[in-house]
């Protein structure tokens, strides 16, 4: 193999896996906030349940 299909190939696996390190960062942060919505709905149940108990 020559150099220059050597290098073309290499910038197509970094460009790859560039790809799949957006990907995986995307993910990561739609996991994210979707457990800072549920942490957020259950923050709001307690102080449901405390004010039920105040009473």
């Amino acid at each position: 193999m020559n150099a220059m299909v050597m290098m073309t190939n290499e910038i197509k696996k970094n460009h790859e896996m560039s790809t799949l390190n957006s990907v995986m960062i995307k993910e990561s942060g739609d996991t994210i906030l979707a457990l800072v919505k549920k942490v957020k709905k259950l923050e709001k149940e307690v102080a449901q349940l405390k004010a039920k108990q105040k009473k």
